[in-house]
């Protein structure tokens, strides 16, 4: 299984880049899995309901499932341990390729984990870029649209205008599914 992290500040491109490549390689018949980081107090459970109930009686871990979905909720334990158990309940599925948003200050500095640097700024994306671990396959986000931008040794894609350029790089860094 290989991961994909899609990295930068809010209002970067991350998302629009996380969602392309999710289609993307849907598309072509990998198997994806998808991850996000929020790093505000957030919750996916309903005040009230059956598995809001469930939790607040003192479940560590409350699964619901339906026709359509299964969806399962546990407290936290911390972001890294988290993000790990997440990826083996991946790796169980046998998917192919995971895109993770976010979680820049856990996965930055693996070597094993292939990046995409998105930013909003010049100054940004060289910071960005500072702090982060290769292999960086490539960068993109609001400062890529700007024809005057530095070179660089990571390549540097105009998502608005060279998508598929980007899709290019990351295919070349995956195996296609059997």
């Amino acid at each position: 299984m290989k991961i994909i992290s899609i990295t930068g500040s809010s209002n970067s491109g991350k998302t629009t880049t996380t969602v392309y490549l999710i289609k993307k390689l849907s598309e072509d018949g990998f198997k994806v899995g998808a991850v996000k980081h929020i790093h505000h107090e957030f919750t996916m459970d309903t005040q009230g309901k059956d598995t809001w109930r469930m939790t607040r009686s003192g479940a560590k871990m409350v699964s619901s499932i339906s026709p359509a979905e299964v969806a399962t909720l546990r407290k936290p334990v911390g972001a890294k341990k988290d993000l790990a158990a997440v990826l083996k309940l991946y790796r169980d599925e046998k998917i192919d390729v995971v895109v993770a948003e976010g979680f820049a200050t856990i996965l930055s500095k693996r070597r094993n984990i292939l990046k995409i640097v998105t930013a909003k700024t010049i100054e940004e994306f060289e910071d960005r870029v500072k702090t982060t671990a290769p292999p960086i396959l490539a960068a993109t986000g609001v400062f890529a649209n700007n024809p005057t931008r530095e070179k660089s040794s990571v390549p540097i894609i105009n998502f608005e205008k060279n998508s598929e350029q980007l899709y290019a790089i990351v295919k070349k860094h995956l195996t296609r599914p059997s």
